[in-house]
């Protein structure tokens, strides 16, 4: 696998994992990993601009 696209992969477990977190009633840990996983979706899209 490429970086890129290990970093998506990452991306998107933490978002499915804070939504699986979210569903169970942690709440706050659902938003942490939630945010997390957007920050690293955010820094690979824009890491394609430079």
């Amino acid at each position: 696998m490429k970086p890129k696209q290990v970093l998506n992969f990452l991306g998107g477990m933490c978002l499915a994992i804070g939504v699986l977190l979210a569903l169970g009633g942690s709440s706050a840990w659902a938003l942490f990993v939630v945010a997390g996983g957007l920050l690293i979706v955010i820094a690979q899209r824009s890491s394609k601009k430079w």
